[in-house]
Parts: C-alpha cells; sequence; structure tokens
C-alpha cells in the first residue's frame, strides 16, 4: 500500500473505526515487526503469510466471524438483553 503499512493502517481502523478493529486480517508477504503483534483488545489479529491459499483464507474468515458474534452476544448478556 503506498504511503501506509499494515500496521499503520491497523492503528488507524483502531483509532478512528474500533468497532471494525476485531474484523480485520492482515496479510503480509514479510513478517511483521516485533512491535506489531496483531493484538486488538488482547485478542489476536490473525496475520495470513503469503502465499497462501484460498481455503486458507476463508478459515480465517470464519475464525473472525466466529469471534464477532462471541463478542456481540457477551456485550447482548452484559446489557441485559
Amino acid at each position: 500500500m503506498p504511503g501506509i503499512d499494515g500496521e499503520q493502517l491497523f492503528r488507524r481502523i483502531e483509532r478512528e473505526w474500533p468497532h471494525l478493529a476485531s474484523r480485520v486480517v492482515t496479510m503480509t508477504a514479510e513478517r511483521p515487526t516485533r512491535g506489531f503483534l496483531g493484538r486488538h483488545d488482547g485478542a489476536p489479529v490473525p496475520i495470513l503469510h503469503k502465499p497462501f491459499t484460498s481455503e486458507h483464507l476463508e478459515e480465517v474468515i470464519a475464525s473472525v466471524i466466529a469471534r464477532d458474534d462471541r463478542e456481540v452476544r457477551v456485550e447482548s448478556v452484559a446489557d441485559g438483553f
């Protein structure tokens, strides 16, 4: 991405759209820096290392959706719904 790397993009999403940060999947051809652990609210942010298969991508997306669904249910219970 010209002018911004994945970690910078993720940090911007955390700042400007925090409700979307749990849905981020990072893709890279390089190893992430030690400073970027890929975490949001204590939960790991999935990192796909290129090249990856479409099956692996589907698995990661399904796990992010499932985690997001669990978080929504927990929030609903905590709010008394």
